[in-house]
């Protein structure tokens, strides 16, 4: 009996196979809000500190293979900056003289957001996603700790339960 009791608990197949997968979508469930709302945290602080400016295309370099790198020019911390863009392979969705939306460091003039926008409501949704699955990732985690805590982590007393309780 001390055999099944040993091989029972932790180190039995049913347990492997019950608790780790859900302990892992737990996991991921829990690194994905979290890696979420590290990202968004980041995105707030750049928005707080970088300044929003409006810079011109001025030149469309070709790269060769279809893809296009616009030329932007803004002014930052009065000096007139001209960096390249992100390349593209629909040249029509860029031409010279158009306007587009940035925000730039006013530390390093080079460093830069392209289409900034104001929209906070945005924002506030990839928040609340985000510590919802943070929050989901520890709920099911404490729901299967309790799941097999009940069964003194004994996979093999679960199955049966489950299989005489159908």
């Amino acid at each position: 009996m001390e055999s099944r009791d040993f091989w029972g608990k932790i180190l039995s197949g049913s347990f492997i196979l019950m608790f780790v997968p859900q302990f892992i979508i737990a996991l991921i469930i829990f690194a994905f809000g979290i890696f979420s709302l590290v990202i968004n945290i980041g995105i707030n602080i750049n928005k707080r500190t970088y300044i929003p400016a409006t810079a011109n295309i001025v030149d469309i370099k070709n790269d060769g293979d279809g893809w296009y790198t616009p030329i932007y020019e803004y002014e930052c911390v009065g000096e007139v900056v001209k960096i390249d863009g992100f390349s593209t392979t629909d040249r029509s969705s860029i031409r010279v003289g158009d306007e587009v939306n940035i925000n730039y460091n006013p530390k390093n003039c080079k460093q830069f957001n392209i289409n900034y926008s104001d929209n906070e409501l945005f924002e506030w949704i990839t928040i609340i996603i985000a510590l919802f699955c943070s929050c989901s990732g520890i709920y099911m985690f404490i729901k299967l700790i309790k799941k097999f805590k009940a069964y003194n982590f004994n996979g093999l007393d679960m199955l049966d339960d489950m299989q005489n309780n159908g």
